[in-house]
């Protein structure tokens, strides 16, 4: 029998328009701070997902991240804004006004109160900051469907996800009651969890039959406060989440979404899941342990503690080592607890990217003493600092899989934290610096600053943890999408070189860099000629490294910076060098110009640094242009060596053919040199 479906939406039924659907257009984590002013003010979060009346629609799930007082609040577009559920209590259907309406582009909230408001509260002494995940309805995704039971017999529930369902959260909307999680990983028919604390258990009141493509099968026993369905007359709001169906991406053939089981009888396993996850919502099915919900916005990273929130309770957000990230899955350096089920949704954006002011920024920024948020413009993954007037701070390297450490480009030193551990990467748009941290926040003694920001993104560039296994041909699974081009490889646990990889032919279309010769980033040496490191060109899913001692020791822990070239953001190529006559270097799909310029030497008759221009600093037509090299923690120094092109960038006439670092050796006669440009 039928339930009464007030919203099977046809954004289960396809994509808004019918085209090609990525994670983005599903799935977002947005943060966001309570307004603070004294005139309390609304807050629009823009993450890109229809959820409008006429749009796909789906399901916000928000929690304050710093108070306790506070529960998780769900929100759906079947049952209207303002009418959360609360999955870490069993109370019915509530009331939250500051929720206003969903958008075509979003969700709004109006002004919120003073004080712990749980979604956009003013009291800066309770720190009140947010988050909030949004799934978009969505076939082969999920799918948020309301129903009431008009029968006491078992309930047909067109689920509306076109592949059978991973995992159904149910919860009845009129009364206090148990929510009901049917997981595909839990096989026998009738097992069950909730929210809670509790372990899986028989129970038959949640479904009479295993779910298929099209239906989800409800039973109704009867009236059971403590576990039901379908109780004649009540209404229902069902989550389903999708398992592996291969319908998205460019090609339409892969997934975003897995819910499986896996058991920590031991220490060191890995969940293989095919792709890098952004998001994951897992449980011990055993007694007494919580849910958790873990997210790369707020900090999920390669190694160390995760920030985890629970969906069981409404305490704050803490660190904890149960899951680590990894390219293809996740591992989990906690054991001993059994089983434990989770559905995980796949690290965004799939879309190769068109604008290059969305992937990359360039910032020059005063400094100051007090800790502050500095904003970007993009979404930072690999944020790279450098006080260009002084030579008393060096490069620092710090990321969003190693979220606390960082690495200097200009030494072989293993990863340290000192006062960078402060920084934080959970912002939408830009990143935290501690008071006077020393390397990127420090005025009048260190500033200005240079701050370079990379967003991985398909085509353009990508973010690789491993670990070494001592063996030859290791091979390591990347996300770039693209065969990279410039390989920074660093092991972070120890004082080793930086080992590069750069695939490259001259301008007879001859190979002058790739597999068996490397360089190293924090040393101005030529090109090296070296089997056992990198012996095997990349593809565009694999780079190998081999047993050696730059890449690859057993037990090291290693961060690896993929690049590519990609028309109209960025390009990897070499030049030979012309003398006394300028030369124009020439990228596809660059129309305004270069706003990065990397260059380097490779050559075996001379040595050069790794020089570094910007167009905030100035590459400029006319006068010199100011420059530093990556290798060295020296100030920048000033040269007419790189001018303006549209479609590129010009190298200057040789005006130098000093010594290393020297002004004016990017154009030596007969040299040749290596680049990254990006527009």
């Amino acid at each position: 029998m039928d339930p009464t479906t007030e919203r099977l939406m046809g954004g289960a039924a396809g994509a808004a328009g019918g085209g090609k659907v990525y994670v983005e257009d599903v799935f977002s984590t947005d943060l966001w701070s309570g307004n603070y002013d004294t005139t309390p003010a609304p807050i629009n979060i823009n993450n890109g997902i229809d959820l409008s009346g006429s749009g796909r629609g789906g399901l916000v799930w928000t929690k304050t991240r710093y108070v306790d007082a506070n529960s998780h609040q769900l929100y759906d577009t079947e049952r209207g804004a303002g009418k959360p559920l609360y999955s870490n209590i069993t109370n019915s259907e509530g009331t939250n006004a500051v929720f206003d309406s969903f958008n075509s582009n979003g969700f709004s909230l109006t002004a919120g109160s003073w004080g712990t408001d749980p979604l956009n509260g003013n009291s800066i002494s309770q720190g009140n900051k947010y988050v909030g995940w949004t799934l978009g309805n969505q076939k082969g995704f999920f799918n948020a469907v309301k129903y009431t039971s008009t029968e006491i017999a078992n309930v047909t529930i067109p689920h509306g996800l076109d592949s059978v369902p991973g995992m159904v959260v149910i919860k009845n909307t009129d009364r206090s009651s148990d929510w009901q999680i049917w997981h595909r990983s839990l096989s026998s028919s009738g097992i069950g969890i909730t929210f809670g604390t509790g372990a899986a258990i028989a129970n038959a009141n949640i479904e009479n039959t295993a779910p298929d493509s099209t239906n989800f099968y409800a039973k109704n026993p009867g009236y059971d406060a403590n576990a039901v369905t379908s109780t004649l007359g009540e209404n229902y709001i069902a989550y389903f989440f999708a398992h592996d169906d291969q319908q998205f991406g460019d090609d339409g053939n892969e997934s975003i979404i897995k819910c499986g089981i896996y058991n920590d009888s031991s220490a060191g396993g890995e969940v293989d899941l095919g792709w890098e996850p952004q998001w994951i919502l897992f449980k011990c099915t055993a007694f007494g342990n919580q849910w958790n919900i873990h997210d790369t916005m707020r900090g999920w990273p390669a190694e160390g503690q995760t920030q985890g929130l629970s969906p069981s309770t409404n305490t704050t957000e803490s660190g904890v080592s149960l899951l680590n990230i990894t390219s293809t899955g996740f591992k989990y350096p906690y054991y001993g607890a059994g089983d434990w089920v989770y559905v995980a949704i796949r690290r965004g954006p799939m879309k190769t990217p068109e604008d290059a002011t969305k992937v990359f920024s360039a910032i020059s920024d005063a400094g100051s003493s007090s800790p502050r948020q500095i904003t970007t413009g993009n979404l930072v993954d690999l944020h790279i600092s450098k006080s260009y007037s002084t030579s008393t701070y060096s490069w620092y390297w710090v990321d969003r899989l190693r979220e606390g450490l960082y690495l200097n480009s200009a030494e072989d030193w293993q990863e340290s934290s000192s006062q960078v551990g402060s920084t934080e990467f959970c912002y939408q748009d830009g990143i935290y610096v501690a008071a006077a941290d020393g390397w990127s926040n420090h005025s009048p003694y260190g500033g200005p600053f240079i701050r370079y920001s990379f967003t991985r993104s398909p085509g353009f560039f990508d973010i690789v943890a491993y670990d070494g296994d001592g063996q030859p041909n290791h091979q390591i699974t990347h996300n770039l999408n693209a065969k990279p081009e410039l390989m920074i490889v660093k092991q972070r646990d120890a004082a080793r070189t930086w080992a590069v990889y750069v695939s490259a032919k001259d301008e007879s279309d001859i190979e002058v860099m790739g597999a068996g010769k490397f360089l190293k980033l924090n040393t101005d040496d030529y090109a090296v000629t070296q089997s056992g490191v990198f012996d095997t060109a990349p593809t565009p899913s694999i780079f190998t490294v081999e047993d050696n001692t730059y890449v690859n020791i057993l037990g090291g822990d290693y961060m690896a910076y993929l690049f590519a070239s990609l028309s109209g953001i960025s390009k990897v190529g070499t030049y030979d060098g012309i003398g006394n006559t300028a030369k124009d270097i020439t990228c596809e799909g660059f129309t305004s110009g270069a706003r990065f310029i990397l260059i380097k030497r490779i050559d075996t008759s001379g040595t050069g640094n790794w020089g570094v221009w910007d167009s905030v600093r100035g590459i400029s037509s006319t006068g010199d242009d100011p420059f530093l090299i990556l290798d060295h923690d020296s100030s920048q120094a000033n040269n007419n060596d790189i001018s303006p092109l549209n479609a590129g960038f010009t190298v200057n006439a040789n005006n130098d053919t000093g010594g290393t670092g020297a002004s004016g050796n990017w154009n030596i006669n007969g040299a040749t040199y290596i680049y990254l440009a990006i527009a």
